[in-house]
């Protein structure tokens, strides 16, 4: 600003998977170029627990596996990570390096003989922590039988 104000704010709005930031005052000498700078941290990586068990004993369901997907206004966008899966069969999948953003879409694709009890997807907000999400399977040979 040749002829401008002495000082003035920056706003800044931190791109997803960043600590906030506050805004940017600015100090300026009519006609001198002055250099400001603002330094982005990002949040760290968090790691989720996933679950399955058996909708009708709860026991543990090993096999299935994960996917990541962008949060696209509540519906699946970009593959993020994954498929991750349960290799070792106890039910449990660990999944680490996620960087929080403004949401995922937790997608799971269910071992063979199984399917899900409700929808294979659900989106999530924004978070900064990691979280468990344990999923009901349902045996495909208990499924119409009375």
């Amino acid at each position: 600003f040749i002829n401008g104000p002495s000082s003035f704010t920056v706003r800044v709005d931190q791109p997803a998977g960043y600590y906030p930031v506050y805004d940017l005052w600015v100090g300026a000498n009519p006609g001198e170029i002055t250099p400001a700078a603002l330094v982005l941290s990002p949040l760290p990586a968090v790691s989720d627990t996933l679950n399955t068990i058996d909708s009708t004993s709860g026991n543990p369901v090993g096999g299935a596996c994960w996917s990541y997907y962008a949060n696209a206004g509540g519906a699946p966008g970009a593959l993020a990570i994954g498929p991750v899966c349960d290799t070792d069969n106890d039910g449990v999948t660990t999944v680490g390096g996620i960087i929080p953003v403004n949401g995922y879409c937790l997608v799971i694709s269910p071992p063979a003989g199984y399917q899900l009890v409700g929808a294979d997807t659900s989106c999530l907000g924004a978070r900064s922590d990691g979280m468990t999400t344990t999923r009901a399977l349902s045996s495909s040979a208990s499924i119409g039988s009375t």
